[in-house]
């Protein structure tokens, strides 16, 4: 599964973007996609792996996983 960095998140509207290390393109990421326990601190910034997808709208993500958090740059 390819790694990741969120580069835009939009809380209020539930999705954001994720660059992937190599920069291939970003993917959309949809908040119901995330495997995490700390939605609070979910946004941008946040490192994660993820499974990658194509649907008629473009690159998505699924299954994200949160594994660094960019203000403590700990494991969740």
């Amino acid at each position: 599964m390819p790694l990741g960095t969120i580069t835009r998140f939009f809380k209020k509207q539930g999705y954001g973007y994720i660059t992937p290390d190599g920069n291939d393109g970003d993917y959309v990421v949809v908040l119901d996609e995330v495997v995490s326990d700390r939605l609070v601190e979910f946004g941008e910034g946040v490192r994660v792996q993820f499974e990658e997808g194509d649907d008629a709208m473009g690159l998505r993500a699924s299954n994200v996983v949160v594994l660094e958090m960019p203000e403590t740059g700990l494991l969740p």
